[in-house]
């Protein structure tokens, strides 16, 4: 079976990956999307609760969820030993439709840099409706970026309303792997 969590923000991340990583599953994945901050999947808060001696306990740690849990306190009060449990893959995407919130592409951009330094499978779905900038970043040409003063952002027009069109984005974001095959037949 293949579990997965939605995430937009870190608080998502921080409250929604921690128990992700606890369960049991062939697959364990993060759909990053709409993506709506900045989110580290190296460095989650995560604070779970027990009970020990008939008296509750809370526990802090930071957990990585892309190298996999292991040594901290979450770890131990969750048995994972030597067993690492860690994301298996990741979805990322901006939001699209009508409404859609801004998405700075330097959010999914880290997420594809985090994944690729852990060695864990990344899908860019899209970078939504209203892909921005807080700096020049390379996306797209030129003549697509115009800058808002009073957000201090660049804006992108992209053909693709939903942003999906990967020919309209950077190269280093054209990133759309899957699990290992032998996650489909396990």
């Amino acid at each position: 079976m293949w579990l997965g969590v939605s995430v937009a923000t870190q608080a998502d991340a921080d409250k929604n990956v921690p128990v992700l990583l606890k369960c049991p599953t062939a697959i364990r994945f993060v759909s990053a999307e709409p993506l709506i901050e900045a989110v580290n999947l190296r460095e989650l808060n995560a604070v779970a609760m027990a009970v020990r001696d008939g008296k509750p306990l809370v526990v802090r740690d930071q957990v990585d969820a892309l190298a996999g849990v292991g040594g901290g306190p979450f770890a131990m009060l969750f048995g994972y030993g030597e067993k690492r449990a860690a994301l298996d893959w990741v979805i990322v995407g901006g939001e699209s439709g009508p409404g859609a919130r801004p998405c700075d592409v330097a959010w999914i951009r880290s997420i594809v840099e985090q994944c690729k330094s852990a060695g864990v499978p990344v899908f860019t779905k899209q970078v939504g409706s209203r892909p921005v900038s807080f700096a020049t970043v390379d996306f797209g040409p030129p003549e697509n970026r115009t800058y808002d003063m009073q957000s201090q952002m660049y804006h992108y027009r992209l053909a693709d309303r939903k942003g999906g069109d990967t020919e309209e984005w950077s190269e280093d974001l054209r990133v759309r792997q899957f699990p290992p095959a032998e996650a489909f037949h396990g």
